[in-house]
Order: structure tokens, then C-alpha cells, then sequence
């Protein structure tokens, strides 16, 4: 999508307050859970006002990718502070600057599953916050097709 309709730079730019000492642009409208900046757009769509900011100042936004933080500020929508990243450099980045608690504190540090495979680009697969090992649903979707097989076999 080439641009999101119905609104322009200087109608986002309205609702944004520089913050001199920190260089984040606060954003002034409206929020949702965990004082998350929202916007809406088009007919009666909503997004986070962060990746608005990226996609008006920065570019569109892939597939598959988050808009992240480098201030580590949800109401922040300067873009000079934000990055594209996959989940996977979502949880990262938090664990490295020590913003994770409960499970994420024991799940970004772990680098290998269980079984011992490891947790990289090819072999990860997130569901939302959670990830999984490939290799191990792989396996374990062969065992239940065996099953499967066995049981349906007079």
C-alpha cells in the first residue's frame, strides 16, 4: 500500500509534542492497552501510531516485520527511534536491556530447545510471544501421522 488514506504528515504531526531532552516526539492522541499510541485511519481502521510514523516518514513496513523502539518509549513516534525487527528482535532487545519479566526472563536466554536443537532463524517459529522448535513440531506431526495410519489400518 503506497499510503494509508486519509491522513498526511501534517495531520499526524498534530498530534505529536517533541520532548527536547530525550529527542522523542510524545504522541497526544489517542491510547490504548499499556499506554500504546493509537491511531485510526481510513474507515474505522486502526493501527499503532508508531508504525504510522514509520510508514509516513520512513517507508512501508514488510510482511512479517515490527516496528521496534530504541528509546524503549510506547508513546515515542520519532522516527530516527525506530527500527523494523521480527519478534525474535523484539524479545532479544528487551532481554539485553533488561525489560523482560516472569517466562521471558528463562526464554530469551535459552538457545536450544529440550531436545537440543537450536533456536536460530531457520529452526524458530513464533505464535505470537511464544516460540516453538521446528525440527521438534516437524517430528512430532510425523508421530501423529504414523499413529493416525496405525489406528485407521484394520
Amino acid at each position: 500500500m503506497a499510503r494509508w488514506p486519509g491522513l498526511y504528515e501534517t495531520q499526524f504531526l498534530s498530534h505529536v509534542m517533541p520532548e527536547p531532552n530525550s529527542g522523542c516526539w510524545l504522541w497526544l492522541g489517542a491510547r490504548a492497552f499499556r499506554d500504546s499510541a493509537r491511531i485510526n485511519y481510513g474507515h474505522a481502521q486502526q493501527t499503532s501510531a508508531h508504525r504510522m510514523a514509520f510508514h509516513l516518514f520512513v517507508g512501508p513496513i514488510p510482511a512479517g516485520l515490527q516496528v521496534l523502539h530504541r528509546c524503549d518509549f510506547g508513546l515515542c513516534v520519532n522516527p530516527a527511534h525506530l527500527f523494523l525487527g521480527t519478534q525474535g528482535d523484539n524479545m532479544a532487545d528487551c532481554a539485553t536491556k533488561g525489560r523482560t519479566r516472569g517466562r521471558w526472563n528463562v526464554l530469551v536466554t535459552k538457545t536450544h530447545c529440550p531436545q537440543g536443537h537450536a533456536y536460530d532463524a531457520e529452526n524458530t517459529r513464533w505464535c505470537g510471544t511464544s516460540r516453538g522448535c521446528k525440527t521438534c513440531n516437524r517430528i512430532g506431526a510425523r508421530a501423529y501421522q504414523a499413529r493416525k495410519r496405525a489406528a485407521a489400518q484394520p
